[in-house]
């Protein structure tokens, strides 16, 4: 029997990064619809407050690296004047122990 799209695939806290800058630890929630939605915690979660954020990450790219995020982040946004810093800091610290998974939607 065909999963319900409002049915839970997947449920974990994470760390998020988000727009502020500042790593944040979301409840996140994988739908049969596959719509990733962001909550505050577990608790707003359960009580059915909206999602801060609901994604549907069809097209999208997963990626488990920061060497093969960066390389597709010089993809997207090459560098006009063709310099190349080899020793610059990378745009976002991960927090060290942590499996960082990054998403890129198109």
């Amino acid at each position: 029997e065909p999963l319900r799209p409002e049915e839970v695939l997947y449920q974990d806290s994470v760390l998020h990064y988000d727009d502020t800058g500042k790593w944040k630890e979301r409840f996140v929630v994988m739908r049969a619809n596959h719509s990733l939605e962001c909550h505050d915690n577990q608790e707003s979660f359960s009580k059915g407050v909206p999602a801060r954020q609901r994604l549907l990450p069809t097209g999208g790219v997963v990626l488990t690296s920061e060497d093969k995020y960066s390389a597709l982040v010089d993809k997207a946004f090459p560098d006009p004047k063709c310099l190349k810093e080899e020793t610059s800091p990378p745009m976002v610290v991960v927090p060290s122990g942590q499996f960082p998974v990054y998403l890129r939607l198109p």
